[in-house]
């Protein structure tokens, strides 16, 4: 092989490492908690909330008057924005 082939092969061996060891690191702070993701609302807009067995499912609605249409206690709620952050922020 030519001494180019060699530096190449070497070069990518070590960014794929790099890359592999990044990838790693990140799933590892992802399980730990370090790192999540967590939804923000906006604070005058409305919800439809959608309760399942324990899983959430929430819906932005064009105004407060199409969220009670669709409300039906206790499946299905309809909150606003500002409520559903509070209730973020109380979960931490």
């Amino acid at each position: 092989m030519s001494v180019f082939f060699v530096r190449f092969e070497r070069t990518a061996r070590y960014l794929f490492s790099i890359v592999a060891a990044l990838v790693l690191f990140g799933m590892l702070a992802s399980q730990m908690g370090w790192i999540r993701q967590q939804a923000a609302y906006d604070a005058f807009g409305w919800y439809t909330v959608i309760q399942h067995d324990k899983v959430q499912v929430v819906r932005q609605v064009d105004n407060e008057a199409a969220c009670r249409s669709r409300e039906e206690a206790p499946r299905v709620l309809c909150r606003q924005g500002k409520a559903l952050n509070s209730m973020l922020v109380a979960g931490r």
